[in-house]
């Protein structure tokens, strides 16, 4: 289970990466051919008709809980806005504390339907007021055996970078793991030290394992 999450999270890491160096991201409201979404919470106001006339915002991801606590204006938005046609998506801002109580919480509030995206709000790497990377794997874990669906991870830079970092140890653990099982598979291991830096670092920290072939060389 944790090598799939970990794998998830790669995707999304990369994913993002790429596309937010592409010019179409740099300023996206600006361009007239993009689709757009908006983010807001309860203290941000709707005017829903300003909004219906720009017709390139066609989703809203709207947060539904804090820790243990439900967004105020959640339920009537998702209302209003499937009404209106938007595609709908909901997610909850991680708070230190019990991530199972905090997964449950935000899925009794939500009960997402099949066509609602749903996601965890990774705000810092401050554990003392968000949500911890090992609790956040308990919570993606917890959501998928509930729901059979992974959440989407929402993050921004600093975040998705520690999230990066933490993949390749993982993997690393795993892939030792293996050949302490499997050694006639392989002849090593090697792991980057160096930490990845945006626009410094060529390559982040990667795991190379050498296997033998079948004639015994390298």
């Amino acid at each position: 289970m944790k090598s799939t999450i970990t794998s998830l999270l790669t995707v999304v890491i990369f994913a993002c990466s790429a596309a937010a160096q592409s010019p179409q991201f740099t300023e996206p409201w600006k361009h007239p051919n993009i689709a757009l979404a908006i983010d807001p919470y309860e203290r941000n106001e709707i005017d829903w008709e300003k909004l219906a006339t720009d017709k390139r915002v066609v989703a809203i991801i709207h947060r539904a809980t804090i820790g243990d606590r439900a967004d105020r204006k959640y339920t009537e938005r998702r209302d209003e806005a499937k009404q209106r046609g938007y595609k709908w998506g909901a997610y909850h801002f991680g708070r230190p504390g019990d991530p199972i109580k905090q997964a449950d919480f935000f899925l009794r509030t939500v009960k997402p339907a099949a066509d609602e995206l749903i996601a965890l709000d990774l705000e810092s790497m401050d554990e003392g007021k968000d949500m911890s990377l090992e609790e956040a794997r308990v919570f993606i874990k917890r959501i998928k055996e509930t729901t059979g669906r992974y959440p989407l991870i929402y993050a921004n830079n600093e975040v998705a970078k520690a999230i990066s970092f933490r993949v390749v140890r993982v993997a690393a653990d795993e892939r030792i793991e293996q050949v302490r099982h499997e050694p006639e598979r392989h002849l090593a291991i090697t792991v980057k030290e160096e930490r990845y830096v945006s626009g410094a670092t060529k390559f982040p920290p990667l795991l190379s394992p050498l296997q033998r072939s079948s004639d015994g060389t390298r």
